[in-house]
């Protein structure tokens, strides 16, 4: 084989390896997004990339779905305490409105993006509390993410699952207290006062036309 040939056939490889690595790793995505483990092949997860509001702790990805029995064993294995006693919420549904299994609340919507299948917007609904545990669905692998700080309604969390290996954002769930979580309706008594400060611009109005 002549020195062309060969110089040839080891450039090739080196391409076809660049576009292979291209390919598993997400731009963005690493190495703060995840790594793959060399002994079981999944991604590892991260408080930061993985999520627009930074978790303070996260465990997986591991194989399976985001059941309420195989987190409970995620959540024990990593170690996590004072996590009182935790509910399931989960989008069913997330390309159709807001679809909540597992416990009569519309706590928040999921909407997955149009344009990368590892992404979505999960969109509040409700104020939660702490602690509560934030679980990604991607592929047959999941992992979950703790936040010791609550969020109000409105706010919004983009989830992305890193790794194209992962096969796309699958769905979310809100692990949380049941107590910790309020409506963002204001409560009877924020009506009186402001019922009571617009009693009192109208006299002050009133006052200035005499």
């Amino acid at each position: 084989m002549s020195h062309s040939h060969r110089l040839f056939i080891s450039l090739a490889a080196a391409a076809l390896s660049v576009a292979g690595a291209a390919h598993a790793a997400k731009p963005g995505s690493s190495p703060a997004g995840g790594t793959t483990s060399t002994s079981s092949g999944l991604w590892t997860c991260s408080v930061t990339a993985d999520v627009s509001v930074a978790a303070n702790a996260c465990a997986g990805f591991v194989s399976g779905n985001d059941q309420p029995g195989n987190v409970a064993s995620l959540l024990a294995s990593a170690g996590w305490t004072g996590l009182g006693t935790l509910t399931q919420y989960k989008d069913t549904n997330p390309a159709a409105g807001t679809t909540m299994a597992n416990a009569a609340l519309a706590l928040f919507d999921l909407v997955k993006s149009g344009t990368d299948a590892s992404q979505g917007t999960l969109n509040l609904l409700m104020n939660i509390g702490t602690p509560f545990v934030l679980t990604i669905k991607g592929g047959s692998n999941f992992a979950a993410y703790r936040y010791d700080q609550g969020l109000s309604a409105g706010s919004q969390l983009l989830v992305d699952v890193p790794g194209a290996n992962q096969n796309g954002l699958s769905h979310v769930s809100i692990y949380a207290n049941a107590g910790s979580i309020t409506s963002a309706v204001p409560e009877p008594g924020s009506y009186a006062l402001m019922l009571a400060g617009l009693g009192g611009l109208g006299f002050l109005v009133r006052r200035r036309g005499v």
